[in-house]
């Protein structure tokens, strides 16, 4: 089994603890939907979304150096995008299921408080008990990020690229 699948395969195993568990905590899996994506998070912080049929996944080819070929995506097969391990970025891939929604879909995000109106004022705040962001198109792009700085952007109509 190679590390992506094992990884895959961990985040599923530690996001299903949660249809037995209860409500999230911080402790439990956190889930959420997103601009018609079903997304959860494990308590190690690795996000992961069950895709809408219709919506094509992209990624950035690992074989070019950083900093190239700005832009360039090419289509990944996919019906969930997710992470492997804290820190790795995220991919497409096709696990059994929708591992990331629970029955009935997945409830609206819940984000900690921003601080708004004031000089501390996050516009995007985290997701409660996460590190994870999401952005609303205005201060920051449509898609979601990790405080690894990996995640997914919905900026183009019909695709989820991954990074």
């Amino acid at each position: 089994m190679g590390r992506w699948a094992a990884g895959a395969l961990g985040l599923v195993a530690a996001v299903l603890v949660i249809e037995c568990g209860g409500p999230a905590h911080a402790a439990d899996p956190v889930y959420f939907t997103y601009q018609g994506l079903n997304c959860a998070v494990s308590p190690a912080g690795l996000l992961g979304c069950d895709l809408p049929d219709g919506l094509m996944v992209t990624q950035r080819p690992g074989f070019l150096p950083s900093g190239s070929a700005d832009g360039l995506t090419l289509p990944t097969p996919g019906r969930q995008i997710t992470q492997d391990v804290v820190g790795a970025p995220m991919h497409g891939t096709s696990l059994p299921g929708t591992p990331f929604t629970l029955p009935g879909g997945n409830p609206a995000p819940v984000y900690e408080p921003n601080g708004c109106p004031g000089q501390a004022c996050t516009p995007n705040p985290p997701l409660l008990g996460t590190q994870i962001r999401c952005g609303d198109g205005h201060y920051m792009a449509r898609g979601c990020v990790t405080a690894d700085r990996h995640g997914f952007s919905l900026a183009q109509p019909g695709q989820v690229t991954v990074y």
